[in-house]
């Protein structure tokens, strides 16, 4: 007989445009949402039909027995530990969909019937299911923590780290969480190895550790130390190792080309063959365009200087006593500088040749300014690499 009256309800709401979007929600069992539609509708006041506090009825109760339904599934499960979590979550979201319905009841029909919903100790239930997902994020964490390894640590650390979703304080998850931490942390020991000859700027360490490379990795699990901690145990190190540098002698290259053009340079007489100045038919003396030819020398010259200073960034792995990569690390500077100047009449001068005259000359770099340079690349290099290699200090 129920379910005759549910399929004459259903067919009558299928006419009324007031909750078709709840009807669309009950056909497709999503019974959430038609209780959402229709409780909002009737928090906002608006007009509400005899067939919407129906359907809300049944839609509501069907919510309920489907949950019910999924928890008893779910506690008859072999992995129920893991399931404590999708429980509490169905607990949580059947006493969200009770408070809701519960605060605008009692809702009443045309002819003075009313509707408030069967209500549910629901409480308890989700008390015992939030304790339940605690203690299984707690044990699973336990067990992982007992290996030693850095992943499990981390695995472990977001275990404890969903305990404090359900518990601001459960048993020894706080410590725990601190050790895992700890644990699952890879500590990075850099260092710098040179050549005592090598000629360097003194403050070339300071500079290359004044840089916050555990931030550059973008990752919470590695921390690096440019100098060694009392305490701590670390898994791997980093090691910039300068073997060699170089300055070349300074060199200059000149070359050098020639530009000419005729230009006016006045007028003259024209004569004839008796050296008379001709004229022209008015009795005019002619004259004619003095056509002089003028040159400018154009002097260019190159100012080359270079500098390297090259060495090696090695990845040492404390546990496996050896090293796990090499890369090669070079920084160079180059100083190129071009100018030009001429000699003659500056009027000879192309427009190319103009331009190229707008450069003066520069003093080439000293060698300290030279090994500075090649050893600002060699700091964006040596940060490069070692951001390029962070995925090695993921490893256990």
């Amino acid at each position: 007989m129920r379910i005759f009256y549910i399929y004459v309800v259903i067919v009558l709401l299928l006419g009324a445009n007031s909750c078709t979007s709840a009807l669309k929600s009950f056909d497709r069992k999503d019974y959430d949402s038609s209780v959402a539609i229709i409780i909002d509708k009737i928090a906002k006041n608006k007009k509400v039909k005899d067939d919407d506090v129906r359907l809300l009825e049944e839609a509501y109760l069907r919510a309920v027995e489907k949950d019910k339904t999924k928890i008893q599934q779910l506690k008859a499960s072999n992995y129920q530990g893991q399931n404590w979590i999708e429980i509490f979550n169905l607990y949580s979201a059947m006493m969200k969909r009770q408070d809701a319905i519960l605060r605008i009841s009692p809702i009443y029909l045309s002819d003075g019937r009313s509707f408030t919903p069967e209500t549910y100790p629901l409480h308890p239930a989700r008390e015992e299911a939030r304790e339940g997902a605690a203690e299984y994020h707690y044990q699973i964490a336990i067990e992982l923590m007992k290996s030693g390894l850095r992943s499990d640590a981390r695995e472990a650390y977001n275990h404890l780290d969903c305990i404090f979703f359900y518990y601001k304080d459960y048993k020894d998850a706080k410590d725990l969480l601190v050790k895992a931490k700890d644990q699952g942390t890879a500590y990075v020991l850099m260092s710098v190895d040179k050549n005592p000859q090598l000629f360097l700027p003194k403050d070339f360490e300071y500079e290359l550790f004044n840089y916050n490379y555990g931030s550059a990795l973008n990752n919470n699990w590695v921390k690096v130390h440019t100098s060694a901690m009392n305490g701590v145990s670390y898994s791997f190190a980093v090691r910039l190792i300068l073997s060699e540098s170089y300055i070349s002698p300074e060199k200059i290259k000149e070359s050098s080309y020639v530009d000419e053009r005729e230009i006016e340079d006045g007028w003259k007489y024209i004569y004839d063959s008796r050296g008379n100045v001709m004229k022209d038919s008015l009795g005019n003396d002619i004259k004619v365009p003095k056509i002089v030819k003028i040159s400018a020398r154009i002097v260019e010259v190159q100012m080359n200087r270079s500098a390297m200073v090259r060495g090696s960034i090695d990845f040492y792995d404390f546990n496996k006593k050896r090293n796990i990569k090499q890369e090669v690390a070079q920084g160079e500077a180059v100083f190129n500088h071009y100018y030009a100047t001429y000699s003659g009449n500056k009027n000879a001068l192309t427009e190319e040749s103009k331009k190229k005259i707008t450069n003066g000359p520069a003093p080439f770099p000293s060698d300290a300014d030279m090994i500075l340079l090649a050893t600002n690349e060699l700091k964006k290099q040596f940060r490069n690499i070692f951001s390029a290699n962070s995925k090695l200090f993921n490893y256990d």
